[in-house]
């Protein structure tokens, strides 16, 4: 590989983003232009092959090209492994070096302006601090990573394109009070609740990005503006994302099942969950009255689908057979009955978008709301 193709494809890149709009900042795409990609990408990435993902060395072109292609993630890591060879077979991503186009955005959307000091949550392949730092200066930024393995490469990576932010190997969650306060917060990894020590560690005035997750999709994007008082409040961005979730925030080990509710009677079903999936907005409102609820779905051998939730704190437990349209609820709580009755509202105000929803953070407790009043309980951050 020679420099020359490296740097004609970032430009490629960076000239493909400017025209979607995903770098109306100019100092972004100053930043873009310099750091180079291919560095924090792996030659070995995990491939999925229409049953689960394969790790496969790839040619160099190959390679390079989807180092630069800016809609492409490269899937880095599967089930947690960090001692997997060519061959090897996985099936849950759980780690990835997300496509330019997303963390561009996000960048963008975290309005940072020179000298600010940002907290990045989730390391990952080290691309998106190398373009904090290439941005504000190595000193500027502090980045954490859960993952040692990732940690590492991603350290190795930045050092050899010439970065030293302040690296930390531990949980997000947590943040990283010895830098605080921040005038920036970015997490690069999905939360089911904002934690508090992120608020705690920004400065009044200041924002933090991150992914908010839903019970039945992780695609919201908020940014919350932290107060004089504690709190923080903000509005859900009108373009979602989808990454894979903080550690502590994953679904209970042996949650993703099934629940067996032969011996439930079944009823009609209030809502087609078909109706649901025809969008992300769909799908993630949908889930606000069911937070902690893990869902599902699976082909049957009669050829037909079920779709599953299931309550890890109350029991609670439902399942739908399409296209019977009918469902079968269990325990305290009939969650079906709650995504049906949440989706009929937002139809009868008029499909409002994204924007028209926001989440506050107080230090006991945390809610996503909408402008109509309506509210929906996170939990605990």
């Amino acid at each position: 590989m020679t420099a020359d193709a490296s740097q004609e494809l970032r430009s490629r890149m960076v000239a493909r983003l400017a025209e979607a709009g995903d770098l109306r900042d100019p100092a972004w795409r100053a930043a873009a232009a310099a750091v180079p990609r291919h560095q924090f990408i792996p030659r070995r990435a995990w491939v999925h092959d229409g049953e689960g993902y394969v790790l496969a060395e790839l040619p160099e072109d190959e390679w390079l090209a989807a180092a630069y292609d800016p809609e492409r993630t490269i899937v880095t890591q599967v089930d947690d492994r960090v001692d997997a060879r060519p061959g090897d077979r996985g099936t849950v991503p759980t780690s990835s070096a997300t496509m330019p186009s997303i963390v561009l955005a996000m960048l963008d959307a975290l309005r940072v302006l020179d000298g600010q000091r940002v907290l990045e949550i989730g390391t990952g392949s080290g691309y998106s601090t190398a373009l904090l730092a290439e941005r504000l200066g190595d000193d500027q930024v502090v980045s954490v990573e859960v993952d040692p393995a990732v940690a590492a490469a991603a350290g190795e990576a930045l050092t050899a394109a010439g970065y030293k932010p302040r690296l930390v190997t531990g949980d997000g969650a947590a943040g990283w009070p010895a830098g605080a306060p921040y005038d920036r917060v970015i997490a690069t990894c999905a939360i089911t609740a904002v934690p508090y020590s992120w608020v705690q560690q920004t400065r009044p005035g200041g924002l933090i990005l991150a992914p908010l997750a839903g019970a039945l999709v992780d695609w919201g994007l908020v940014c919350l503006e932290v107060g004089e008082d504690g709190t923080a409040a903000g509005r859900l961005l009108p373009e979602g994302v989808m990454f894979m979730r903080l550690r502590g925030h994953r679904d209970p080990d042996g949650a993703a099942t099934a629940p067996d509710l032969a011996g439930v009677q079944p009823e009609p079903a209030l809502l087609d969950p078909h109706e649901l999936v025809e969008s992300n907005l769909r799908l993630w409102l949908a889930g606000l009255p069911i937070p902690g609820v893990v869902a599902g779905a699976e082909d049957l051998a009669d050829g037909t689908t079920r779709w599953w939730l299931r309550d890890p704190a109350t029991g609670s437990a439902a399942c739908l057979d399409t296209p019977a349209m009918t469902v079968r609820q269990a325990g305290p709580r009939r969650l079906w009955d709650l995504v049906a009755d949440t989706y009929r509202w937002w139809l009868k105000e008029g499909r409002p978008g994204p924007w028209t929803f926001g989440v506050t953070v107080t230090p006991g407790r945390q809610w996503v709301w909408h402008e109509s009043g309506r509210a929906w309980q996170l939990p605990p951050g």
